[in-house]
């Protein structure tokens, strides 16, 4: 399996553009360091510009920022959550709300916080 490569959004954006201006899509995709396959599947609507690689969080994107804000908040308030304190806050949303996961009681592990930390620099 060939790596994974990182681009923005932005570098997509322009690459699909320069695509739309007569540019050849395998010049395009080497000229902007962006997967020939990926720039195709962009390009013919097989995926949206929002997509990412991995599996779906189990909180939606606008709920894990409504967590980072209240984070940032308590930041602020002199008062730094802790992160078992993050950890049961989402588990608690994911019983409220009655979603499957696929941790163990409901509550997120390592792995998860990593990853939300990842996807919410301003965080850490």
């Amino acid at each position: 399996m060939a790596p994974r490569r990182n681009y923005t959004k932005e570098q997509m954006s322009k690459v699909i553009d320069a695509v739309g201006r007569g540019m050849a899509i395998a010049t395009a995709a080497k000229a902007f360091s962006v997967p020939r396959t990926t720039l195709l599947d962009k390009i013919s609507g097989r995926s949206s510009l929002e997509t990412k690689m991995g599996p779906k969080t189990v909180l939606p994107q606008h709920e894990e920022n409504i967590l980072e804000d209240c984070i940032m908040s308590l930041s602020d308030m002199h008062y730094p959550i802790k992160k078992d304190e993050l950890l049961d806050s989402v588990q608690h949303i994911i019983q409220q709300t009655k979603r499957e996961t696929p941790f163990v009681n409901g509550r997120p592990g390592k792995k998860w916080f990593s990853s939300f930390l990842k996807r919410h620099p301003i965080i850490s």
